[in-house]
């Protein structure tokens, strides 16, 4: 089972596994391949801005350097807002137990730009969300899988067979 998440809605609290719906398994994919007229697979390739050379795909990395242009760790680099403040960082919903807000208004549901969907693995506390869930409740939480400094919107649904993240 996956690492579970422990959430708190105002007169229940339940746990839960998350697991990622793949687009993949829902509506397939396809895969293009480039080839030369030998039928050889093609590499994807820069060029760098001199037109000098030619770097294959794993030649090239990112890394950050301070206003001199001289490199910076990671470790080293505060992430600040637009007035020079440091930023708190948001934890993972692993962490510490998220706390789901009522939404009144599904329009706030509706006007979300998904991202993610996942099914909810619920272990205790699957009945009182459903009944929630089933008189149109509608529960939004701040959603992060990995500590960062800004979480997504995400919204609890359910359908007569499984509960959904919807990120």
């Amino acid at each position: 089972m996956a690492k579970p998440a422990q959430f708190n809605a105002p007169n229940f609290s339940f746990t839960a596994a998350i697991h990622k719906i793949d687009r993949k398994k829902l509506y397939g994919h396809t895969e293009i391949s480039v080839t030369d007229d030998k039928g050889s697979p093609c590499n994807f390739a820069s060029l760098t801005n001199d037109g000098l050379h030619i770097l294959s795909k794993k030649c090239i990395g990112l890394m950050t350097t301070n206003s001199e242009g001289n490199y910076l760790s990671r470790s080293d680099a505060k992430a600040v807002d637009k007035n020079g403040q440091l930023l708190e960082l948001v934890p993972s919903i692993f962490e510490k137990p998220v706390q789901l807000e009522p939404v009144s208004n599904i329009e706030e549901y509706l006007d979300l730009n998904v991202k993610a969907i996942y099914q909810l693995e619920i272990t205790e506390g699957r009945n009182e969300l459903l009944e929630a869930l089933e008189k149109d409740q509608l529960f939004h939480f701040l959603f992060n899988y990995r500590t960062d400094y800004e979480g997504d919107d995400a919204f609890l649904i359910s359908n007569e067979k499984a509960i959904f993240m919807v990120v």
